[in-house]
């Protein structure tokens, strides 16, 4: 069995609707065992004062890319994150598997976006994102109406030794924002 393959068993709980997950999931399957398949094992967050590329260079990509979804300029942040992804940092890539996954999210393709993040925290359980994944796992959740599993996620994310107390807070108040809306259900 292919990472990958493990990626999509684990994220099978991601829909209720098992079909658009699982084509997602036989697609990746189908991706992984070509040979046009990219290092999994890395993706996106990392200070830019190290690895292999100019500090600014890879922070003004990031910062573009992410000013592209934004503004829903899809086809660029797509090409900003095809560039940023030749980065040889795991760190590096970890970021931008986050960003991706972010673009995802925007284009309210959830289910791929958690599988995007989870990369993250399964295959480099200790990288420095793995706080930063778990967060943008929980909002995948969130888009799939999933408000019991994001808050568990959002949970982890706090509780992660990596994350800074910035995600802390941000991840406490969807907690909150989360609970209260089951409530008044």
């Amino acid at each position: 069995m292919t990472q990958l393959t493990a990626i999509c068993i684990a994220l099978a709980s991601l829909s209720h609707a098992p079909t658009p997950l699982g084509n997602l999931c036989r697609d990746v399957s189908a991706y992984a065992d070509s040979s046009a398949m990219p290092d999994v094992s890395s993706a996106m967050y990392a200070p830019d004062d190290e690895g292999d590329e100019k500090p600014s260079r890879n922070a003004s990509l990031r910062d573009r890319a992410l000013e592209a979804i934004k503004a829903h300029n899809f086809a660029e942040a797509e090409k900003l994150i095809h560039e940023g992804r030749k980065s040889r940092s795991s760190r590096r890539k970890d970021q931008w598997r986050i960003v991706e996954a972010r673009l995802e999210l925007e284009r309210n393709e959830h289910a791929k976006a958690g599988l995007l993040a989870m990369e993250v925290v399964i295959l480099r359980p200790k990288s420095d994102e793995v706080a930063a994944a778990l967060y943008w796992t929980a909002k995948a959740y969130e888009g799939l109406d999933r408000p019991e599993k994001a808050i568990q996620l959002y949970e982890e994310c706090r509780a992660h030794k990596t994350a800074p107390d910035s995600l802390v807070k941000v991840a406490g108040r969807r907690i909150d924002q989360l609970r209260k809306t089951q409530e008044e259900s």
